[in-house]
């Protein structure tokens, strides 16, 4: 990987870190995201030992929230086309959330990945599985709704591995205005 393209993504992962910490200090007032070691994210004296010693690490990202779900996968890269997303056709995009997944599997959690291009807002996938009820009107109560789901079949008719469960992706914008408390899990 080029110089530039490492900058680029340490600095995707630190501009998601900055997000999520906005977002789940709903929960958790002091929540700490930081950049998962070997991507540069530890630094201080002591190489980050008094940082380390407080985080969950998995994926791109590390939390010191213990009710904070999910594991991090962060991408800002150009190669994958939007067309073949929604086609259901490969793309970048299912390697990474097949990444995700397994990241996933290994500590627990449940997978979340934010990928991007360059003029394009952030995109999140989660598994359906995992998006929560909000209230959208008094007394009622709905699932979060994604911005875009591929249907199983397509994918496997174009021979497309997806893992475990086929994500929903949802914008970045729209997930971070949902209650992040929904999303919470029992310390």
């Amino acid at each position: 990987m080029a110089k530039n393209s490492r900058a680029k993504g340490r600095r995707a992962e630190r501009d998601v870190a900055k997000l999520l910490a906005k977002w789940w200090s709903e929960v958790d007032k002091k929540v700490e995201f930081k950049v998962t070691p070997l991507s540069g994210g530890w630094g201080g004296r002591d190489g980050g030992k008094h940082v380390r010693a407080h985080f969950k690490a998995s994926g791109d990202l590390m939390t010191t929230s213990v009710s904070f779900p999910f594991t991090i996968e962060v991408k800002h890269r150009e190669a994958w086309s939007m067309r073949n997303l929604v086609a259901g056709r490969a793309t970048p995009v299912w390697d990474w959330w097949v990444q995700s997944q397994r990241q996933s599997e290994e500590e627990g959690e449940i997978a979340m990945l934010w990928f991007r291009k360059n003029n394009f807002p952030w995109m999140v996938a989660l598994p359906p599985s995992s998006l929560p009820l909000v209230q959208v009107a008094p007394g009622t109560w709905s699932v979060v709704e994604a911005d875009l789901h591929i249907p199983a079949s397509m994918l496997d008719a174009n021979g497309v591995p997806y893992g475990a469960e086929v994500p929903s992706f949802i914008l970045g914008e729209r997930l971070l205005k949902v209650d992040p408390k929904q999303f919470a899990k029992e310390p």
